[in-house]
């Protein structure tokens, strides 16, 4: 049962005006929310007592809470009510921007001493990315369903493409700073989901993609340089990351290591799942972090037996051999995280497939440990506990 990842965090995008005045801050104008346009048109009235930075980072935490709820408890209705919010909060930026300008100067708040500051600009393009890349998770999981049910509004892109790659090029016009781990996050989630829609399907045609010329290879490089620049590697307390993002990081990460498996270099998403079971208390998210974990190390394994048994390629053994220790250790974690697993699903609500799934997959984990052991008491206990009868061996 590998672990479910929520349908997304993103979207949005800036006027297409303010793409003409400054290339590095706004939005295609095929991503911009539906009616930005005329409501930048709009007259902005003046109010004393109004504080519109402090609207917007207000709106932007309704919209963290309810994919925070959506990641936890994976209620179905989430996504779909997470996309106004979303959209409310890209419809603000790009007013704001064109109130405003590009690099939004003059655009004022009031400190709790009562003086009157400049808001921040790379928080508030944190902010704008951030959004764009959620709307863009909820698009791209909603693009497999029919028409009907996409969440694609009128107006938008209907696959996740256009936003991954604006949330990206936005990314990149923030500073070195405050907000500078938290937008490298936001640029590695950003790629790694820009390649696995593109791993997946043919991405729609946009003459503001900056990404579409990047490889796999290289898009996978930029996700990963990124994302640990953004403090994945750290403890989650200290990065500031929640359990279930990290969570729903390494369960995009081990779907693209699926595709794309290099043994030369450490898994960033056991890295991931790593750090999302130090930093929580949640028995779901502990379950998940460990079977997510489990599974792409059985991966690795499974890989390196293929290789080291193909006997129509010897060069494949030679590939391996290197890694064989290290894959080894990694399966003997395997084993013991998905024993750890299985005694947590009498608190959990696992339904009988998943539990069938759990088991298949532990067995698994000890039958490839086995084969990579050399002949003696621990394999034959391997192959013992895995149901494997000597002739199957």
């Amino acid at each position: 049962m590998p672990p479910k990842r929520p349908a997304g965090l993103g979207a949005a995008s800036k006027a297409k005006k303010n793409k003409q005045e400054d290339g590095n801050n706004g939005g295609p104008s095929q991503v911009q929310p539906p009616a930005a346009a005329a409501a930048a048109a709009q007259t902005q009235e003046e109010d004393e007592d109004e504080d519109e930075w402090e609207d917007l980072l207000e709106l932007w935490d309704k919209c963290v809470e309810s994919l925070q709820i959506s990641l936890i408890e994976e209620i179905g209705s989430e996504p779909a009510s997470s996309a106004p919010l979303l959209r409310g909060v890209l419809h603000e930026t790009s007013r704001l921007g064109d109130v405003y300008g590009s690099d939004i100067s003059g655009f004022m708040t009031e400190a709790e001493d009562g003086k009157k500051t400049q808001v921040s600009l790379p928080h508030f393009r944190l902010i704008l990315a951030s959004a764009m890349l959620e709307l863009g998770i909820l698009i791209s999981a909603s693009s497999h369903l029919d028409e009907a049910k996409s969440l694609a509004a009128a107006g938008e892109p209907k696959t996740g493409t256009p936003f991954f790659s604006r949330a990206y090029s936005i990314t990149q016009t923030i500073d070195e700073g405050a907000f500078s781990k938290d937008s490298e996050l936001v640029a590695g989630r950003a790629a790694a989901e820009y390649l696995k829609e593109r791993l997946e399907s043919v991405p729609e045609d946009d003459a503001d993609d900056e990404l579409k010329h990047e490889s796999s290879d290289q898009l996978m490089s930029l996700a990963i340089e990124s994302l640990m620049k953004g403090g994945l590697d750290e403890k989650a307390e200290s990065a500031g990351r929640s359990p279930a993002l990290l969570l729903s990081v390494g369960s995009l990460l081990a779907a693209l290591e699926e595709e794309m498996l290099d043994l030369s270099k450490p898994s960033t998403a056991v890295i991931a799942f790593s750090n999302a079971l130090k930093a929580t208390d949640s028995t779901q998210l502990k379950f998940e972090s460990l079977v997510g974990r489990a599974r792409v190390l059985v991966s690795r394994g499974s890989y390196v037996i293929d290789k080291m048994f193909d006997e129509e390629d010897d060069s494949g053994k030679k590939e391996v051999e290197p890694y064989a220790e290290d894959v080894t250790k990694g399966l003997r974690e395997a084993v013991s995280n998905l024993e750890d697993a299985q005694n947590m699903t009498d608190d959990l609500e696992v339904g009988e497939q998943e539990a069938e799934e759990l088991t298949s997959l532990h067995k698994e984990a000890m039958i490839i440990l086995a084969n990579l052991l050399p002949e003696g008491k621990e394999q034959e206990e391997l192959f013992n506990k895995a149901g494997v009868e000597e002739d199957d061996e």
